[in-house]
């Protein structure tokens, strides 16, 4: 059975939005990020001793690479499955490319009372999204393609493509 897929009519006119009219987030108003500053010694363009200093985030994060088609894959995602895929995203450790879900603590903390149903969200998004482990009952591989926590360029350094334009 093909699912149809229907039309949603966009607005004849679409608001003007610009940073200078949207104003302030209100999310932002009560905002603190958390950084942990980094130095690292550098030389100058004149050869002296510098101390570059940047800041990153202390709070740790998930990425959800976004591109076009992998919206309309995510979204169309039965509910069950979206919620397996939001329990992933904060099961994930940092630099690790699998998760581990065990069934029963899954199953007791989304309020699910069958197996089926767990099994049901398994099966919507295996072969995408994760995909058993051979032999560790639990573990998921995690396709970095869609969801990563840390860095994929330094996890993956073999898979790294510069992009023609930015050459």
């Amino acid at each position: 059975m093909d699912l149809e897929i229907k039309k949603i009519k966009r607005p004849s006119k679409k608001p003007v939005i610009t940073d200078d009219n949207i104003g302030i987030n209100p999310f932002a108003l009560n905002l603190i990020i958390p950084v942990n500053r980094r130095y690292k010694d550098v030389k100058n363009k004149f050869g002296d001793d510098d101390k570059l200093e940047f800041s990153y985030e202390a709070t740790k994060f998930c990425r959800v690479f976004d591109a076009f088609e992998h919206r309309d894959d995510a979204v169309r995602l039965p509910i069950r499955c979206k919620e397996l895929m939001y329990y992933i995203i904060h099961s994930m450790e940092t630099g690790k490319d699998y998760v581990y879900i065990e069934k029963e603590v899954y199953m007791a903390n989304m309020g699910i009372k069958s197996v089926n149903t767990f099994k049901g969200a398994i099966k919507g998004v295996v072969n995408r999204y994760i995909i058993p482990h051979e032999t560790i009952k639990g573990v998921y591989w995690v396709n970095p393609m869609y969801l990563f926590k840390g860095d994929r360029i330094s996890k993956f350094p073999n898979r790294v493509r510069v992009n023609k334009e930015n050459k």
